[in-house]
């Protein structure tokens, strides 16, 4: 594996990582939908400062509007407010232990579709990482913390919207740059979105928002929505969809323990266990060749 590749998959895990404690942060203050079509804002002007640095141009192909507006109302619109609306109910350590099973949902799809042999050793990799998921969250179906389950809820759905995204995204990327492609996503998005949450904007009280809510809300529009994205396509363009997911997914770890040290949660047993073992299905499937 090339290090720019490496590198680019350590930055990754670090950024996203640390998304769930942004997202608490800002969307303990900040209506979520009205989070939602900033992190778009700020997403865009971002990438319009790269893609200007480095003169390039886009020119969309007319085959092409029908993949990007899936690929947009998937991945930008319905993941991020999913995500951020689930964020709102359940703890920080929970939607990156979640969207750890991406692989497996993949794996699931390429086998029925694709008619493709699974192979068996990445497929007990996502077995041993989707039973630390369950091991971590069974403790709230056992207590019944009914807004954790109901977060937890909401974030299955945006898993979906996710998996749709890393599933259908690679062919566009080859044809258009990670860059590029985030970037079409991203204004695609704003325009189906804007109507409804520019009003939400207009509804906050912005005198009451506090210093560490905005710190969250730009770090999702930048790191998370702009950078991230872009990085998730650009190691995609090298990897396989199934273990793109997999390699990415040791972002757990990294979220537990800002979630901890800032108080969000406790360290418990099930979530030292859970996550442990998440880590041993990532190390598993990375030892593949």
């Amino acid at each position: 594996m090339k290090k720019s590749l490496i590198f680019e998959i350590v930055l990754l895990t670090i950024l996203v990582g640390l998304t769930p404690i942004a997202g608490k942060l800002a969307v303990i203050e900040i209506d979520p939908f009205a989070i939602v079509i900033m992190r778009y804002i700020i997403a865009i002007i971002t990438l319009k400062i790269i893609l200007f640095a480095k003169k390039r141009k886009i020119k969309i192909d007319r085959r092409d509007w029908k993949i990007f507006l899936s690929l947009s109302l998937s991945g930008i619109v319905l993941n991020q407010i999913l995500f951020i609306t689930g964020l709102k109910f359940t703890v920080p350590s929970h939607p990156p232990l979640l969207y750890s099973t991406c692989p497996i949902w993949i794996l699931m799809y390429n086998s029925l579709k694709h008619s493709i042999k699974i192979d068996k050793k990445i497929m007990f990799s996502a077995f041993i990482a989707i039973t630390g998921v369950i091991i971590v969250l069974g403790k709230n179906l056992i207590v019944y913390n009914k807004n954790i389950l109901i977060g937890d809820g909401i974030l299955l759905f945006a898993v979906a919207c996710w998996t749709f995204y890393l599933l259908f995204g690679k062919k566009i990327i080859q044809k258009y740059g990670p860059i590029e492609t985030t970037y079409i996503l991203l204004i695609i998005g704003f325009i189906i979105y804007s109507p409804f949450g520019i009003y939400r904007i207009t509804q906050l009280p912005f005198s009451q928002i506090s210093i560490n809510a905005w710190i969250g809300l730009v770090y999702m529009g930048i790191f998370t929505t702009a950078l991230s994205y872009v990085l998730y396509y650009s190691i995609l363009r090298h990897i396989e969809t199934s273990k793109v997911g997999i390699l990415i997914s040791a972002q757990p770890p990294t979220t537990i323990i800002f979630s901890v040290l800032l108080g969000f949660e406790t360290l418990q047993l099930n979530l030292i266990l859970g996550t442990g073992l998440i880590i041993g299905g990532i190390l598993l499937a990375k030892s593949k060749k």
